[in-house]
């Protein structure tokens, strides 16, 4: 059976203005009750990473496709079209978790907050999870899903170079976020750079991950925040 033609522009903004929202607004909620259970930001990172490279592919090849809406082609094209905003919502939902994750079991990430109702073994456990190295609660745990982030930062860039012929003139919006985008991945590195040296005044090995397209997105989630939150929670009240 042949789609109408005006079901593409019925997908279009049902897509992009209810459904797109609706699963974000699912997704970033359950992150902030912590669900799953076995998610944490790096998965989060991984999903949402995974979701935009294949949101993209989907969305691009789609509109490329420019079939005739007499043919079963574009009935093809609208179910790829439709698809590839669903996965857009799924990255939407995926990139609010990022920041929303946990966060209703606690005011400070990873429940550091410990009221006067907590025993001194709750204590002594956040204390205990404050001093663990870097490596037990950072890179080695998480490597294989930051490096399938770190690839799908590098598909995305060389897709944006190779795989696609947008211009200013023509495609002025895809263009600017093009060079948005990749201002983001080359400035990141060097606050990377600034920020270790500033807090530990040495050359380190997380330094090497300047050279890795986002490597420094590693760098704030593992590093930069827990250090911040580690401070203020030390903090003594005012």
């Amino acid at each position: 059976m042949l789609a109408p033609p005006w079901v593409g522009t019925a997908v279009f903004l049902v897509g992009f203005f209810v459904a797109v929202p609706a699963i974000a607004v699912v997704i970033g909620r359950a992150a902030w009750v912590g669900k799953p259970k076995n998610w944490d930001r790096s998965m989060y990172w991984t999903v949402f990473a995974l979701s935009v490279a294949a949101s993209a592919f989907l969305l691009v090849y789609s509109q490329r496709m420019q079939a005739d809406v007499r043919t079963w082609r574009y009935s093809l094209q609208i179910a790829l079209f439709g698809l590839g905003v669903l996965l857009f919502g799924v990255a939407s939902g995926c990139f609010v978790g990022i920041f929303t994750h946990g966060r209703a079991r606690g005011p400070i990430w990873r429940g550091a907050a410990a009221g006067p109702e907590r025993s001194t073994d709750d204590v002594e456990s956040h204390h205990k999870l404050d001093e663990k190295p870097l490596s037990q609660t950072g890179w080695p745990d998480h490597a294989g899903r930051w490096a399938l982030v770190f690839l799908a930062v590098t598909a995305i860039a060389m897709w944006m170079i190779v795989g696609n012929k947008w211009n200013l003139q023509d495609n002025p919006i895809a263009s600017r976020i093009c060079i948005a985008y990749f201002l983001f991945i080359c400035a990141g590195p060097y606050w990377m750079l600034y920020d270790c040296w500033v807090h530990e005044r040495k050359l380190t090995r997380k330094l090497w991950l300047f050279f890795v397209p986002g490597g420094f997105i590693w760098y704030y989630f593992e590093v930069s925040r827990p250090r911040k939150l580690t401070a203020h929670r030390h903090a003594p009240d005012l």
